[in-house]
């Protein structure tokens, strides 16, 4: 039996695999999830619709990477959301033949590659679409209401039609969290397993958490992410906040923000952590699939107010670990805040929950369930 189990090993290593993005066109959870399974399949290309080099990290230069006939579309960088429609057949035209696994990292419409039979198609599923399927984007709170009531209704019914015959051909599903998978199970009808996506908590270990009097979010400055509602209960509250991240409601959020509300821009490594560790808690009030960051802020130490649905069901013990609000209320949270002790929270119980997500578990768990579906 054991020379079974290391010559299993040695042929996993030896694997034909490919890996396949949405796009990489900014730089967030999702990619993050990219460089953990690229590392441990450093040799597998990188298959995706689009790449630019200007807005991904420097490491990718590095990687192979293959992109669609997409990134010879005139204007893609700033018009890409625009394009939609041409991702089933950017994916669809990919050949794969030469492989025996293929890793998807896909939000949208990466799992919509085609595989030969003999291939073994694993579907790493951040999220079922959000757009599609009735959830809250950073796209579709910008649009007007001729767009988005009459051009994209049409486009958007064959997109789903076109998503759940792509999630036919799947081998494997697997879900980055319970939520994700609630979803796959709802919309597609399929089983999968449950993954958590890896958390870098190793390099928050040094991390020492001294109480500032601050509260910090980090996220993108979209209206989605519900910052408006951190921002008014902190100014109703005169709590201090830190705003970390960029985006299109970048104006919008400064307009309403108060005296007490600083915004730092996106933040490099280091500074993230030092203001991390820092804070009273961390603040996250929208429904998110997973909340990589949510995790992070466990790992420096820090507990977590977030909205109770979505991923911060399975990151924040109630209690323990954080609070948990019932809805994405101004009110609610600002009564929080007014009354919230960093110190009813033990920093070792956050940091013990937050290395259940670490890389190395991540790590062993996908290698595990890539050789249980492989024949050797």
């Amino acid at each position: 039996m054991e020379q079974n189990l290391n010559l299993q090993v040695r042929d996993h290593h030896k694997l034909r695999i490919a890996l396949v993005h949405d796009y990489l066109q900014w730089h967030g959870g999702a990619e993050k999830v990219l460089e953990a399974l690229h590392e441990i399949w450093p040799k597998a290309p990188v298959y995706t619709s689009v790449y630019n080099e200007e807005t991904m990290p420097e490491k990718y230069k590095s990687w192979d990477i293959r992109t669609s006939f997409m990134q010879k579309l005139p204007g893609w960088a700033k018009f890409l959301k625009h394009y939609s429609f041409l991702y089933p057949l950017a994916f669809e035209q990919f050949d794969f033949s030469e492989y025996e696994v293929v890793i998807s990292s896909s939000a949208g419409f990466a799992k919509g590659i085609i595989t030969k039979p003999e291939t073994v198609h694993i579907a790493y599923t951040h999220t079922p679409p959000r757009f599609q399927w009735g959830y809250e984007t950073e796209t579709r709170s910008k649009l007007n209401k001729f767009y988005s009531n009459i051009i994209l209704p049409p486009i958007d019914n064959y997109l789903r039609m076109w998503d759940q015959c792509a999630a036919k051909r799947v081998d494997h599903f697997v879900a980055n969290s319970k939520e994700v998978q609630r979803r796959i199970k709802k919309f597609y009808r399929r089983d999968s397993i449950i993954i958590n996506p890896p958390v870098e908590v190793a390099r928050f270990s040094e991390c020492k958490s001294e109480n500032k009097d601050y509260f910090v979010t980090v996220s993108r400055l979209e209206r989605y992410k519900k910052l408006d509602v951190i921002i008014k209960a902190c100014n109703e509250s005169g709590v201090k906040l830190k705003v970390i991240g960029e985006g299109s409601d970048s104006e919008y959020l400064k307009e309403i923000a108060g005296p007490t509300i600083e915004f730092t821009g996106r933040l490099n490594d280091v500074d993230m952590m030092e203001a991390l560790c820092g804070a009273n808690a961390f603040v996250f009030m929208a429904e998110e699939d997973f909340g990589i960051v949510m995790v992070e802020a466990l790992a420096a130490g820090v507990p977590v107010i977030a909205y109770g649905k979505g991923g911060a069901l399975e990151i924040v013990d109630d209690g323990k670990t954080g609070l948990l609000l019932k809805n994405q209320s101004v009110k609610e949270l600002s009564a929080i805040l007014k009354t919230f002790n960093k110190e009813d929270y033990e920093q070792s119980v956050c940091r013990e929950m937050a290395e259940k997500y670490s890389t190395a578990n991540f790590a062993d768990k996908i290698r595990a369930f890539v050789d249980t579906k492989v024949q050797h």
